[in-house]
């Protein structure tokens, strides 16, 4: 007995320990000192949790002695909701927080100077100089699934043979609890003199949220006209989206070499097949329903000892349980949207402009970053790991479970060469074209217009104070001193590597139930359970700044960079499981 649980416990540290070693190569690497904010959240799937694969139903499967076939069928819903929102909130904007959850929005020209250390610039924004106003947010997912489970044990055709299948149909919420305020409106013209006030804007929603643009100026005096593009991508709404949809369809096969009622130990093959949606980066804070579209190979053990045994009752007895799994994540196609490397986090905010002869009239373009560097890209992930460990009481009918899960994903892998399916124009319907919280699902993958083809060291470079001159030392803080000539962006500047994420979480789980064993042909069960999971990152509120910024171009940091940060989700969930064994 000994031996076996030194066994199963090798098998699964080395599952965890799979997590540390794998590839974190990725195509771009900036160089750039500053503390990388995540602008993706990447949450494990709901369909990855062998915590509540594992509870509630041990005496129904892996059973030994077993001369035919037989099988389990149970239904789980489950309601969970994230918590400890500041850890959200300080992976999505981190350093330029203030009071845990604001980020302050200042003018250039406003009473109350913007800091130029964590004040994002109102004028990027399309906003008065003037402006003073900034916003605050609270993020919170929430699940509602149904997690069906399907156990059929082959001992029929070989002893301990057996296959498993289960797929969460799933309904998710996402809710950036975003609330926007504006002291000053602000009477000053925007970004270049030559934008009169009455073109821009007054409200911040209206720029990250609901598509509004300054009207177009004619070229009048020698001066060129301007035209304006809305932010497509990495929208910051006050509104809540939500999706449904299958979350990934897991499948196991597998043997149970060693099988007695006191324990057992098998080894599986898995496959994951994607039913849930992909990242589209249309907004910040986007729904997502399963692992984001990849398919899923690999393996695992499941396993179990008796520890100990009531010599008056044999159905009293208490054990240990682990299962586990290991996957790779295949390429799957994704929309992302980036910073750029020399320009640190939220430079994606900023504005880019470009300067051409449209219909023989001389036109400067601007166009928020995000727009230039939203582009189509493979994503791959080399290891996922999913551990649970779980002590269980048996008397009689009743049984009770308690137990930990860890779950880890290594650094995600960009195959920067794969923009096939560029867009260059809106939709004719959904959040392209309009200035709804509704989603376009009629382009490609990316939905809306990308100028990431356009990223090609002649066309595009960063706006400042002086129309048609470029600022490339600007960020979101501040605009900048002016180049003495013309800089222009390349694909080479946008910070692939700053955008990748990884997962680490640790869970608790318990679960009570009761079987009617005391039935022949039909063995029904029912038991409730919860889970409360411990995600990565650290709460702004109680943990120093990772970032100070001296000047607009030179940026510092602590030993807190990572290059590729932890976006596991802390969150708490209760489920009901039932089903019938047969």
């Amino acid at each position: 007995m000994e031996r076996m649980l030194k066994k199963i416990f090798s098998m699964a540290l080395l599952a965890s320990a799979s997590i540390v070693v794998a590839d974190n190569s990725c195509c771009n690497s900036c160089n750039n000192d500053c503390c990388e904010v995540s602008p993706y959240i990447y949450n494990r799937s709901v369909s990855e949790n062998a915590a509540r694969e594992l509870a509630g139903w041990t005496g129904h499967v892996n059973l030994a002695d077993m001369d035919r076939h037989y099988g389990s069928f149970s239904i789980t819903p489950e309601y969970t909701r994230s918590f400890s929102p500041g850890k959200i909130a300080n992976r999505l904007f981190n350093c330029d927080l203030t009071n845990c959850c604001g980020i302050n929005v200042i003018g250039s020209a406003a009473s109350t100077v913007a800091n130029g250390t964590t004040d994002w610039l109102a004028d990027y924004f399309y906003l008065q100089k003037d402006y003073k106003g900034g916003f605050s947010v609270k993020p919170v997912m929430q699940n509602a699934l149904v997690d069906l489970n399907l156990y059929w044990g082959m001992d029929e055709w070989a002893n301990g043979l057996f296959f498993r299948i289960h797929a969460p149909i799933t309904w998710t919420k996402w809710d950036l609890g975003m609330c926007a305020n504006s002291n000053i409106t602000g009477t000053q013209a925007g970004i270049t003199p030559l934008l009169v006030n009455a073109n821009t804007l007054d409200s911040f929603v209206d720029f990250s949220c609901n598509g509004v643009k300054p009207d177009a100026v004619a070229a009048i005096d020698g001066n060129p006209a301007l035209e304006f593009t809305q932010l497509y991508y990495s929208r910051l709404c006050p509104c809540s989206h939500t999706k449904t949809a299958l979350s990934d369809i897991q499948a196991d096969f597998g043997w149970n070499f060693l099988n007695d009622d006191d324990y057992h130990l098998g080894l599986f093959v898995r496959a994951a097949a994607p039913t849930g949606n992909r990242p589209h980066g249309q907004y910040l804070f986007e729904p997502m329903v399963g692992n984001g579209k990849s398919w899923e190979l690999g393996g695992g053990l499941t396993s179990h000892a008796i520890l100990w045994r009531s010599e008056e009752k044999e159905d009293k007895h208490f054990g240990f349980y682990v299962d586990a799994n290991i996957t790779h994540l295949f390429n799957a196609k994704q929309c992302r949207f980036f910073d750029l490397c020399k320009n640190g986090a939220w430079s994606r905010y900023n504005l880019a402009f470009k300067r051409a002869t449209v219909s023989g009239v001389d036109t400067i373009t601007f166009s928020p970053v995000a727009n230039l560097t939203a582009h189509e890209v493979k994503v791959s992930v080399g290891v996922q790991a999913d551990v649970a460990a779980m002590f269980n009481y048996t008397n009689g009918n009743y049984g009770f479970d308690l137990g930990y899960d860890f779950w880890g994903r290594s650094c995600e892998k960009f195959n920067c060469k794969s923009c096939d399916n560029c867009c260059t124009t809106a939709c004719t319907t959904g959040a392209c074209s309009t200035n709804s919280c509704n989603s376009c699902d009629t382009c490609s993958i990316c939905e809306c217009p990308t100028f990431y083809n356009e990223l090609d060291g002649k066309t595009w470079s960063l706006a400042g104070a002086t129309a048609g001159s470029s600022y490339s030392n600007a960020n979101i803080h501040a605009l900048g001193a002016v180049d003495a000539e013309r800089v222009f962006l390349s694909q080479s500047d946008v910070n692939l590597e700053g955008a990748r994420t990884k997962g680490l979480s640790n869970k608790i789980f318990t679960h009570f139930s009761y079987n009617w064993y005391d039935r022949e042909d039909y063995i029904p069960y029912l038991g409730i359970g919860g889970e409360v999971e411990f995600g990565g990152g650290k709460s702004c509120c109680n943990d120093n700044k990772c970032c100070t910024t001296t000047t607009p171009s030179t940026t510092s940091c602590n030993s807190c960079c990572s290059g590729c940060n932890n976006t596991a989700i802390s969150q708490w969930g209760l489920w009901i499981k039932g089903g019938v064994s047969f």
